[in-house]
Formats: C-alpha cells, sequence, structure tokens
C-alpha cells in the first residue's frame, strides 16, 4: 500500500500506544492521536472502502435487487467509518518486531483473505431473524428463541412481555437461561502460548475444575505462589487474544471475571481474587450477558448503531476526503440538533444520571454510593436512595433512557430518513454524552 507513510519500529510501537489510549480515552488532548492516526492514513482507508461499495454495488445488480450508483458514495462513506470504527481492536495486535513497518501491518489487516470486507458485510446486511446454533438445539424453547429475536433488535423487557403475554418475570427467566446457554457455547484455548511449565500445570488443573487448595496440594506451592501462577495464567489467556471479540473493549477486570467463570471458579472466590463486592460481580456478570445477546455468540456481529456512524461530531475527528450530499448533510445536522433538544426536556436528575453513566463512565455501583452521599433518590425509582441497590441504578438508567427515546422520536417523527431505536439512543449517548446546560 504506497499510500501509507513508514516510521521506524520503535515510532511505530509507540505511536499505536498513543493511537489505543486516545481511542478509549475521553481526554480532549488524547484525542490528537487518534485524529492523526485518521489523518495519515485516510486516503488508503477510503480506497479499499470505494472498492467493497464497487462489490456491492456489483452484487445487487447481478441480483437485480436495486443496486444503483447514486448508492455508490453513501456505501463508501458508510464503509470507510466502519473501518476506523473497528481497526482500533486489530492495532491492538500489531508487534513492532514481527512487522517491517505499521503499513505492511495494515496492508494485511485490511485485506487478508477478505476476512474485514466480510464482517462489514455481515454488520451492512444482518438477519433479523438469526438464531446461533446453540439456540437451535431441541432443548432450547420456541420463546427462548423469541425473546433472543426481540432483545437483538433492542426490544425492552416489558415489551416482549407483553407480546408473549407473559410476565416481565418470565422474560427475564428466559432471557438468563438464553445468557447461560450462550456462556456455555463460549471456550478457553485448550493451552496457552509462552506458558511455563508451571504456568501450564496450573492451567490444566484449573480446566479440571480444581479448588486453590487442591492446586496448592498437587503443585506443591505456598497460597502466595498459587496466587500469583494464577494472576499470571490469567495474563497470558487475555494477551493470546483468544476471548471473543466483544469483550475486546470491556475492561480488565470484566476479561478476567470472564475467564474464571469459564473456568467454573467459585463465584466467592472469584470475587476474593479480584477485589470485588458481590454486586460489583454480579454487575459484572451483568455486562457479560449483554455483550453476548448483542452477537448471540458470533464474533463478527457487532452492535449496528445507524445513524450516529454519520454525526456531526464525528464527521469532524475523522475528516473525511469527500463530502456528503447536501441533503444528507441536512438531515444529519437535524438529527443531532433534535437529540439535544429531547435530552434538554429531561429534569435535571435525569440528565445528571445519565451525564454520570456516560460522560463519567461510573459503575452502576459508584453511581449508587454517588447518591447515598448526596442523600438523592434515583429518578424514575419509587425507593428512596437507602433502600436501593445497583440493579436499581440500571433499572432508573433503562427507564430514563426509555422516556429519551419516546421524546426523542416524536421529535423526529417529521424526518423520514431518520431510524430512531433504542440502540440509536444509547449510542448518541455514549458518543455524544449528556450536557446538564
Amino acid at each position: 500500500m504506497k499510500g501509507f507513510d513508514t516510521e521506524s519500529l520503535e515510532t511505530d510501537q509507540a505511536f499505536i500506544a498513543r493511537v489505543l489510549r486516545s481511542w478509549r480515552d475521553d481526554d480532549d488532548k488524547e484525542k490528537k492521536a487518534w485524529a492523526e492516526f485518521v489523518e495519515r492514513y485516510k486516503n488508503e482507508v477510503y480506497k479499499v472502502a470505494e472498492s467493497w461499495a464497487g462489490r456491492i454495488l456489483f452484487f445487487l445488480k447481478g441480483k437485480k435487487t436495486g443496486g444503483r450508483e447514486q448508492d455508490y458514495g453513501g456505501i463508501a462513506q458508510e464503509a470507510f467509518l466502519w473501518i476506523f470504527q473497528h481497526l482500533p481492536d486489530k492495532l491492538a495486535n500489531f508487534k513492532a518486531g514481527e512487522w517491517p513497518a505499521l503499513s505492511a501491518y495494515l496492508g494485511v489487516v485490511l485485506h487478508y483473505q477478505d476476512r474485514l470486507y466480510k464482517d462489514f458485510l455481515r454488520w451492512r446486511y444482518p438477519s433479523r431473524t438469526y438464531v446461533p446454533k446453540v439456540l437451535q438445539k431441541p432443548s432450547v424453547t420456541k420463546e427462548e428463541r423469541l425473546v433472543f429475536v426481540r432483545l437483538r433488535e433492542g426490544t425492552l423487557e416489558a415489551e416482549i412481555a407483553e407480546e408473549m403475554n407473559c410476565s416481565i418475570a418470565k422474560v427475564l427467566e428466559f432471557k438468563e437461561a438464553i445468557i447461560q446457554k450462550l456462556f456455555e457455547a463460549e471456550s478457553l484455548p485448550k493451552k496457552i502460548p509462552d506458558a511455563s511449565r508451571h504456568e501450564k500445570k496450573m492451567y490444566g488443573l484449573m480446566q479440571q475444575e480444581k479448588t486453590n487448595e487442591q492446586i496448592a496440594a498437587q503443585l506443591r506451592q505456598s497460597s502466595q505462589q498459587i496466587a500469583q501462577l494464577k494472576a499470571n495464567v490469567l495474563r497470558l489467556i487475555l494477551k493470546s487474544g483468544s476471548l471473543p471479540r466483544v469483550l475486546h473493549r470491556c475492561s480488565e477486570e470484566t476479561q478476567k471475571a470472564f475467564v474464571l467463570l469459564q473456568l467454573r471458579q467459585p463465584e466467592q472466590q472469584i470475587a476474593e481474587e479480584l477485589q470485588l463486592a458481590s454486586e460489583d460481580l454480579q454487575e459484572i456478570k451483568n455486562e457479560i450477558g449483554r455483550q453476548l445477546l448483542q452477537t448471540g455468540g458470533r464474533e463478527d456481529l457487532l452492535p449496528r448503531p445507524h445513524e450516529i456512524e454519520l454525526s456531526g461530531e464525528l464527521m469532524e475527528i475523522l475528516a473525511l476526503p469527500t463530502e456528503l450530499d447536501e441533503e444528507m448533510q441536512m438531515l444529519l445536522r437535524k438529527v443531532v440538533a433534535r437529540f439535544s433538544k429531547s435530552l434538554a426536556q429531561l429534569s435535571l436528575k435525569e440528565r445528571q444520571l445519565l451525564r454520570l453513566f456516560y460522560n463519567k463512565d461510573l459503575s452502576a455501583q459508584q453511581i449508587l454510593a454517588a447518591y447515598k452521599c448526596s442523600m438523592l433518590d434515583l429518578p424514575a425509582i419509587e425507593k428512596t436512595i437507602h433502600d436501593s441497590t445497583a440493579m436499581d441504578v440500571h433499572k432508573s438508567l433503562a427507564r430514563v433512557r426509555a422516556n429519551l427515546l419516546k421524546l426523542f422520536q416524536h421529535m423526529c417523527c417529521d424526518l423520514p430518513g431518520a431510524n430512531v431505536t433504542n440502540q440509536t439512543v444509547r449510542t448518541y449517548l455514549e458518543q455524544l454524552g449528556v450536557a446538564l446546560s
């Protein structure tokens, strides 16, 4: 790929580290590294996006499904944004010693066996009724499959219960059963690379669901040595990149909890080793369940945020090499403006809750502690703050989001090109945040 700049190996590795920090950090200073990365490689990435758009239109014309020349620019822009949104997952695997330059690595990532292109196709043309193989087994009921499909569409549990003519508790029971089956369908590597002899033995015993005391007796090691060996094993598993891709952007704590749960370690022991309260571990399990539900166990089916992909803020950060048509720009500006107006119609207490969760990136447990210190009750929850739990924080967030969704849909009802869903609201909140004024 001739258009890529070439730099020394040390500079490449340092640059990638800065780019990944900027991708995860909300600090304006850190964002400069991401903007620099986009500026450096946008032209070559856009060439790839254009080639994808051409292939898609050629296929649609051959199938006589309505591929039009005027769709070419829109598909190319969408592919361009999608590639940059998914490159951080690939950049995390870059090792300077294995590649002559960063440009060579990116060239392979973008072209190798069309893997990235196939992922884009699955994202752009998802099957709304997709059900993973693990949920197609005879032991899975029709009700469980229906709940899975509806949850992936972003339907609320209350709406699913009304459709199925059952209680919300029954829907939650189906949901738990689905998550458990998806979780059990995942697997860890049989062997971990670069492990020492003791670490390999340790991992083998953990796979046999041995307790710490049994492992210590068999390896003839002290409890401190066993704890260190287990920490090394977790580090090597995380480093191997063998976890489901949807968990790659989760915290290291969540990834370690996933590994230990997969190894069927007792939950009390997991909480002690990760220095977590039981409520925090439960919250982590809920997060893992949400991530697995989003993809149904298929790593290539990442959530599909619609309008936010072309929001004004994201467009400014990415600095597109070509412009959208004037009509699309006007629509995008209107959608973003109406989202801001919808937020402004929420009460100050509701906006404060959303801000703590999306702007400050606090966990439900941390938000609960902050409210208790301030002696403030959670919005949309009848309980007092002293009787509230971390689960009530999630309920409060869900109800405030549902209220925001209704306001946003009402605001956009006269815009035919704006498809406003529950996922749209979540993505806008994650990308744009919440302003109190």
